[in-house]
């Protein structure tokens, strides 16, 4: 089985071998079933390190997800770059 657990430690599937071939599925999977971010908002470690989406899945493990957040704008800072890529200022 796939266990994926948040750092927290809790549970949020698991899964047969066979049935996701790798990372990029897996994120897939969640998004789908779990309703969680789009997979570029999610990471997924085996033993402390990040996993990239190609790694295959085939054997049994207990992996790790972490949902990072988006970063807060202002309304003001929306307004800058609109601006800014209206006036072409790539600076900015």
């Amino acid at each position: 089985m796939l266990q994926v657990s948040m750092l927290s430690g809790e549970t949020v599937t698991s899964i047969p071998v066979g049935k996701i071939d790798d990372v990029k599925g897996l994120k897939q999977h969640l998004t789908q079933l779990h309703g969680f971010p789009p997979r570029f908002r999610q990471r997924v470690f085996l033993h402390g390190e990040l996993l990239e989406e190609a790694v295959k899945l085939d054997s049994p493990m207990t992996l790790d997800l972490v949902l990072l957040a988006f970063a807060g704008v202002s309304e003001k800072q929306v307004e800058e770059l609109a601006a800014a890529a209206q006036q072409g200022s790539i600076s900015e």
